[in-house]
């Protein structure tokens, strides 16, 4: 805690310092602080929500889960980003990182390789090329994240090469990263890892493919990780949904161990200030490759979202897991279901 406020104090004295520049148009900045309430009805004794769980952590206590500062430079030829953040999404994320970088949210600079094309390379801390949701739930269609979600990378760190063609329909990323969601890379595995990223939109539809490729871990017998993600996002003004699929492999010596999550979202603007949302989602890990046993849930959620004014957003939902076998916490025993409900209120500027 020591170390972000002592660069979040420098941080606001160059970003003020910043703003009175003559190219101070060039300056941009956002705010960001997401509060929940999560009442979980199997009541954990470690008042904790399930291990592959990283957001909205805490039940039967108001938290946290991520606030942030943001300051941005856009140039012509140049531009970079710098936030500072905290909560439980810097906590449960970013834990196996030195602790100067467990507050960093985004760190990077770009430069313009073309004056012709929309030609970027980028470099340092920046968020994930894969899958369609993100740290900050304002930018969601639900509260929570899928399970899909929270076991992908949120943010990586290296080099992204990033083209997007003349009428926005194309956008591709080519991509350099400290392997699977690192700030800091084990010196034991200190390459970089390459993945890709390509999205076309036409119209309300918006169609993408991400992959990553590369070794995971420390140590003799490291799997080599081979991973895709499709997702189709069709955005209208009354209904909208978003179908994804992902699929990862993990490459073992003398075997592989594989996973699958499906998902589903269905969103329906009911009034301009009030938005309604249902998900469903699979997760099939029967050989126990991200290390939480051999897992077969399928998960439901209802989410009631209400836009009180420009900054302010109050969310509610509703999640149930089920699974084959008793992977949930119920008191200080152990139980085939969970149920939440959980409630934010988001001050986005």
């Amino acid at each position: 805690m020591r170390h972000f406020f002592i660069i979040a104090s420098i941080f606001s004295v160059l970003l003020v310092r910043a703003q009175t520049d003559s190219t101070k148009s060039r300056f941009s900045w956002d705010a960001y602080a997401g509060f929940y309430y999560n009442h979980d009805f199997n009541l954990p004794i470690n008042k904790e929500r399930p291990a592959f769980a990283y957001n909205h952590k805490q039940t039967a206590t108001p938290a946290l889960n991520l606030l942030f500062l943001k300051g941005m430079y856009q140039s012509e030829k140049f531009r970079s980003t710098v936030a500072l953040m905290m909560g439980d999404y810097a906590k449960y994320n970013l834990a196996a990182e030195p602790q100067v970088w467990q507050h960093v949210y985004e760190m990077n600079a770009g430069i313009k390789l073309s004056k012709k094309l929309q030609l970027w390379l980028d470099a340092g801390v920046f968020a994930s090329h894969i899958g369609f949701e993100s740290a900050e739930s304002i930018n969601c269609w639900t509260l929570t994240r899928s399970i899909v979600a929270e076991n992908s990378p949120y943010y990586e760190s290296g080099l992204k090469l990033g083209y997007t063609s003349a009428s926005g329909a194309w956008q591709l990323n080519a991509l350099l990263v400290r392997g699977w969601q690192n700030v800091q890379q084990p010196l034991a595995n200190a390459t970089l890892t390459p993945a890709f990223q390509i999205s076309y939109t036409k119209g309300k539809n918006l169609f993408n493919y991400s992959n990553f490729f590369g070794r995971m871990g420390v140590g003799n017998n490291r799997p080599f990780r081979q991973y895709h993600n499709w997702y189709w996002m069709h955005t209208a003004n009354t209904l909208s949904w978003i179908l994804g699929l992902d699929l990862g492999v993990d490459h073992y010596s003398n075997q592989q161990r594989s996973w699958v999550t499906p998902v589903g979202i269905l969103r329906y603007q009911l009034h301009p200030k009030w938005m309604l949302a249902a998900r469903y989602e699979y997760f099939a890990d029967k050989k126990n490759a991200l290390g939480y046993g051999t897992l077969q849930t399928s998960g439901y959620s209802l989410n009631a979202d209400y836009k009180a004014n420009h900054y302010i957003t109050l969310r509610a939902e509703w999640k149930q897991f089920n699974d084959q076998k008793a992977i949930f916490l119920k008191d200080a025993t152990m139980s085939n279901h969970n149920s939440n409900l959980a409630f934010a209120v988001i001050l986005a500027r």
